[in-house]
């Protein structure tokens, strides 16, 4: 009786150790890549993520269970054996709005204008103390057609629009030779620009700097009248007359333009008016043949990228502006 006892007691407890085996071994491969990727780190964890396509494109959405000092996230997809990023910029995690706050429910999204049903994705986030978390894999969903497909192409900037970078290229002076410059900078004219303003002319917008002509058929086509006394064509930029070019029979006008460098834009507007006096002109002069056997091969310049990709309202920066470029991320 005392062996049947035994036997029984030792087969429940090769039983009861075993069964916890074979639960793990039964765990879906996909729930326990989940749990792992969210132990990685645990004050950002991922809920759901999925994908839809309609076969124009992909709309990547996902949920985060819990975030914490969270800065952003990358998207990922994946075609064949390799993976690339699908995101330009980094999608701005919970650190961009809510600080170092712990907050859970977090939606986001990302359409990607190059995925299609045969791609696969996974979304990384990124946290401020540089640690990295991953989500688990998804395959696009078919659908008839994505709910505010239009809209979610223009925010995440699929469609040729431009991305906030302002360009700009300077000659790198001397300290001498720039404060000579700055002393004789011409300030603007308010009174003066407020009578350009009030007469009648054309404005021309100004992106980048160089020299630039307008053609009389593209004056005429603005209402200038090109029948106007040209010598009288002054051209001002805030109140300040500009020196010009104008050409045989006027048929053209010729100035070099600087454009703007301001949070609000980039674009500078001149205004070509017919006014009460003779306007300022390019001289021209003959340039002597070079003589000696010494010349410059090269010149220093520097030049500026500067990118106003995304505004951050809860970073107190006093009076600098608020606009931020690209989040660098362990990645690069």
């Amino acid at each position: 009786m005392k062996n049947v006892i035994s036997l029984g007691l030792i087969t429940a407890v090769l039983c009861a150790s075993s069964t916890p085996l074979f639960a793990q071994r039964g765990r879906d491969v996909r729930e326990f890549r989940q749990v792992k990727t969210q132990a990685l780190e645990p004050g950002n964890r991922f809920g759901s993520v999925k994908a839809t396509s309609d076969g124009n494109g992909v709309l990547v959405e996902w949920v985060m269970d819990a975030e914490t000092d969270n800065a952003g996230f990358h998207v990922y997809r994946v075609n064949g054996v390799s993976s690339e990023v699908a995101t330009e910029d980094v999608v701005l995690g919970s650190a961009a709005t809510r600080g170092s706050k712990r907050v859970s429910g977090e939606r986001y999204s990302f359409f990607d204008a190059a995925g299609g049903l045969d791609s696969v994705y996974y979304v990384q986030n990124f946290s401020m103390d540089g640690s990295t978390g991953t989500s688990t894999s998804v395959t696009p969903a078919y659908v008839p057609e994505l709910s505010g497909d239009r809209a979610m192409r223009a925010v995440q900037g699929s469609e040729s629009k431009p991305r906030g970078i302002v360009t700009a290229g300077r000659l790198e002076l001397p300290k001498t030779i720039a404060q000579e410059v700055f002393a004789n900078t011409i300030a603007a004219d308010p009174n003066t620009h407020a009578w350009v303003v009030s007469q009648p002319g054309v404005r021309i917008g100004v992106r980048r700097e160089g020299f630039f002509r307008v053609t009389k058929a593209e004056l005429q086509a603005t209402g200038f009248n090109v029948n106007s006394d040209n010598t009288l064509w002054q051209l001002y930029r805030q109140g300040v007359e500009q020196a010009i070019i104008v050409g045989p029979n006027a048929d053209y006008i010729d100035f070099y333009g600087v454009p703007m460098d301001t949070p609000e834009t980039d674009m500078a507007m001149y205004y070509l008016v017919s006014g009460p006096v003779a306007g300022k002109r390019i001289a021209s002069r003959v340039a002597r043949a070079v003589s000696g056997t010494v010349t410059s091969t090269n010149y220093s310049q520097v030049s500026e990228v500067r990118q106003r990709a995304n505004y951050l309202n809860q970073v107190l920066n006093g009076d600098a502006e608020n606009y931020w470029g690209a989040v660098v991320v362990p990645s690069g």
